[in-house]
Parts: C-alpha cells; structure tokens; sequence
C-alpha cells in the first residue's frame, strides 16, 4: 500500500464515486433538520404522528429499499411510501407520498446550493485539473439526479467523463462500466486512479483491473448504514480522509 506524500506510479486520470466521496450522504441532514415541514404535510391529510416516529420510519425505509439504480441521496417514491407504510396509521399514501418526495427534493437542491464543502470540493478539483489530470465520475447513482448534483456543487464542467450505471445498464462492481470508463479516457488502467468509499463496490473492481484503487474515508463513513468496510478482502493502494490529499499524490 502506498502512503500520502509518497511517489506512485504517474496518474494521468483520476476516476471519482459520486456519493459519499464527492457529496457525503445528505439524507440524515434534511430530514432531521425539516422534520417538522415533513410532519405538516402529514397533519394535512389527518395523519397524525410524532417527529421521531417520522425519523425513524423514513430512516428505515432508506435502509430497507433496494432496486437497481435507485437513488437514496435523491430519495425515489417507493422509499417514502415504504416509510408512510411503515407509520401504519396514514390513508392516501400516494398523494402524501408525492408531496413529501417534491419537499424533500426541493431541500435537497437548497443543501446542494448552501453547503460550504462545496468551495473546497471546487477548489481541489480545480486544482487537479490544472495539473493536466483528467477527470472522471462513475457512480450508481440515476443519470437525472447525477447531473443534476454535479450542477448544483458546481463542478458539472470540470469533469471529462461522467457515467451513470443508469445510463450504462449495470451496477457497480460490475467490470463494464470500469472498462467502458478507461475506454472513453483511452488509457491504461496503470495510469487511472479510481476514488471509492466502498471495499465491495469500488476497491475490488479498480484492483482487479490494475487501477491504482484508493479508499475514501470520509468522517461519516461509519453513520451510513448501507456502507460496508469489513467484508472485502482486496486492499486498496492507498487510503484517504480528505480529497485534498490527492493533491499530494500526482
């Protein structure tokens, strides 16, 4: 494994997971600090439950929900639903359901549009850019609520390549859309960094096709449930806590 401020092989690109590396999960943030919107949209069609009855039914449904391609930062209808199912108490899920989703994706584009980290995530993108690295996102995440992140973090045009399993038509760890990102980049994957925050998903893949695999571990790894660090044997080259520290390592 290499270390931060030692010589690697040269990258010439520098591939990037979108959620949890370049946008740490979202989720906890708006519904715990809107709760109470959430709640009144409830109160309107009669149903009547505490704020943390609400928290923990959504918190449940996000970690239970699972289909290909879905978004759990941009949250889909069936998690809310699940979550109104949950509750046990409400009629006219759909309507509420609707509602909630169309507040919650309205506070997500204001966290995007607010939040400070972003500077810095513009700023070290910036910076590599300038360096001649190319750039890259590859991400389970839908195409629609991808582009529309990467537009409000203001980093949307800084990228060369950006791909969605969505648009691809398969999940990570899948090696198709690995190999469909070096093809698009025409390099070696000696010369390609990848940037995951998951061993399973995005360490193992990256290794296996000799990228140079490096780990993101962002301060809030260990709240997000879905986020599995101790099943997967492949090791990364190298492991990170901030994205500055790329910088030290091209």
């Amino acid at each position: 494994m290499f270390k931060v401020g030692e010589r690697v092989p040269k990258v010439e690109a520098i591939l990037f997971d979108y959620g949890n590396v370049l946008l740490l999960d979202p989720f906890p943030d708006i519904i715990n600090n809107n709760v109470r919107k959430f709640n009144d949209i409830l109160r309107k069609f009669d149903c009547i439950v505490s704020d943390n009855q609400l928290i923990s039914s959504w918190n449940k449904a996000n970690r239970d929900v699972h289909y290909p391609f879905i978004s759990h930062f941009y949250q889909e209808m069936p998690i809310v639903l699940r979550a109104l199912e949950y509750l046990g108490s409400c009629t006219q899920l759909d309507e509420m359901a609707r509602s909630m989703l169309s507040l919650y994706r309205r506070l997500f584009i204001e966290f995007l549009s607010e939040t400070v980290s972003k500077h810095k995530l513009v700023e070290v993108l910036s910076k590599l850019k300038t360096m001649g690295i190319k750039l890259g996102v590859i991400s389970n995440e839908r195409k629609e609520a991808l582009s529309l992140a990467l537009r409000y973090l203001c980093i949307d045009e800084i990228f060369d390549l950006v791909l969605s399993s969505e648009e691809i038509g398969v999940e990570k760890p899948d090696l198709t859309i690995f190999k469909f990102a070096l093809n698009r980049l025409r390099l070696e994957p000696k010369y390609v960094a990848y940037v995951g925050d998951e061993p399973v998903r995005d360490i193992a893949p990256a290794k296996s096709l000799g990228m140079v695999a490096i780990l993101f571990l962002p301060e809030r790894a260990e709240s997000t449930p879905w986020r599995n660090y101790t099943t997967c044997q492949a090791q990364p080259d190298i492991i990170i806590t901030s994205l500055e520290e790329l910088l030290s390592l091209t």
